[in-house]
């Protein structure tokens, strides 16, 4: 039912105790909007985040679903995403329940997370921890051609407005930034001065990806240097990286058993966070530990 699902910017956690060290993030990737993470006819992984007693937290991004197209919507890129929305985002989150909210993003979602951290856009205590699914940048086979997001511009009317990966379309310029920032010649967050994958090398912040060992070097090759310097830790999914690509992702989180599997690696190490660290239901440390 349409009231059941209305839950178009904050879903609060269904038990009566103060849950505000429990805050999550939930955010789309590129195509997509925020009912990526809804489904009509089971429980979806909102529903259990909440039964599980989490203070649940939608974004979308500019102009998508209920997010207003913003003026220069042309010129959007993900940088713009990782630059002031993930901190804008996190900030109010933050005010609202008094804790550092945990961040879940799926595809070009976690890669802004990702760009957002090691650009230093936002730091990392100001939130508690981020857990990627899917591959965090765009990738066609030609992005890795010399130039490809010149070679790919006479296609671009083509792919606008209609994409297998989801029910949104996206602006060329973000589509030209993640093409050229994939290519062998440069590297990625260049756009923003960075060496994504070595400054988040060079950081110590839980960063956590859900995927096998085998299945890195196709989600992203930066992802597999990530785990092998030790700074990425796996939720080792039993899901192929082709259930999670952006055109089968969806039916995925359609499918009960997927999403009952995707939910309880990914509560598992919340969980096991929360008590690491000696957080309680009233968002205050506690001191025996």
């Amino acid at each position: 039912k349409k009231s059941d699902k209305k839950r178009w910017w904050h879903s609060p956690a269904k038990a009566t105790e103060n849950l505000r060290s429990r805050s999550v993030i939930l955010v789309h990737g590129c195509y997509q909007n925020k009912n990526l993470w809804f489904s009509p006819h089971h429980k979806d992984l909102i529903d259990q985040l909440l039964d599980k007693g989490y203070d649940v937290w939608l974004m979308e991004h500019r102009g998508h679903g209920l997010s207003p197209v913003n003026q220069s919507y042309d010129h959007n890129t993900l940088e713009d995403y990782a630059q002031y929305d993930i901190p804008a985002v996190n900030d109010f989150v933050t005010e609202q329940t008094n804790s550092k909210p945990h961040w879940i993003g799926y595809g070009e979602g976690a890669g802004s997370l990702l760009l957002s951290l090691a650009s230093g856009s936002i730091t990392e205590n100001a939130l508690s921890s981020v857990t990627g699914i899917g591959s965090p940048f765009l990738s066609i086979p030609m992005s890795r051609l010399p130039l490809s997001h010149i070679l790919a511009q006479p296609f671009n009317r083509l792919q606008k407005n209609a994409s297998r990966r989801g029910p949104e379309s996206e602006p060329w310029a973000l589509r030209k930034q993640l093409l050229k920032e994939g290519g062998w010649l440069t590297q990625r967050g260049s756009n923003l001065g960075i060496d994504l994958w070595q400054e988040l090398i060079s950081q110590n912040f839980p960063l956590r990806w859900l995927a096998s060992p085998i299945d890195l070097n196709k989600l992203d090759e930066g992802l597999a240097t990530l785990f092998a310097s030790g700074k990425l830790d796996l939720l080792d999914c039993s899901l192929s990286w082709g259930a999670l690509a952006p055109e089968n992702v969806h039916t995925t989180m359609l499918d009960t058993r997927d999403v009952e599997h995707i939910f309880h690696l990914l509560t598992d190490k919340l969980e096991g966070f929360v008590q690491k660290n000696g957080l309680l239901l009233s968002g205050k440390t506690s001191t025996t530990i």
